[in-house]
């Protein structure tokens, strides 16, 4: 029955709790929407054939860095790498419904920055899937 009466476990619950406040507190993050744009590629697609092209949806394409501290770990992201990805992982050369956001995240002594490109990203020179033209 002492044992359950021991000060020595409110100290440790406050401790534990002080330290979860700590990092909740040292821990952060937010997204903000850069833009929309109709159609969007960093090639050159071609627009002939955009209409009867094939097309996969919701495809999300990033491009970011980490720091420790103030030290950067790689290069500084970019819109255009981002733009590459998304096309890259939808296997096309351009997006429609295009919508850029930045991301920025913070915990202890890291953090994180990035672009990420969301679309519907159309392959204009996989051939045309419509009808031949009339001759």
């Amino acid at each position: 029955m002492t044992r359950f009466l021991s000060d020595e476990r409110p100290t440790h619950f406050i401790s534990m709790m002080t330290l979860m406040a700590l990092l909740i507190v040292s821990t952060s993050g937010c997204s903000t929407r850069i833009g929309d744009f109709s159609v969007i590629s960093t090639g050159s697609p071609q627009y002939a054939k955009m209409a009867n092209a094939p097309v996969n949806q919701g495809i999300e394409g990033s491009d970011g860095r980490v720091w420790f501290l103030f030290l950067p770990l790689a290069g500084s992201p970019t819109l255009e790498d981002a733009v590459d990805d998304c096309m890259d992982r939808g296997k096309g050369d351009y997006i429609e419904r295009a919508r850029f956001y930045r991301k920025r995240w913070t915990i202890l002594l890291f953090s994180g920055d990035s672009y990420v490109v969301k679309g519907d990203v159309g392959n204009s020179k996989a051939g045309n899937t419509g009808s031949a033209p009339a001759q």
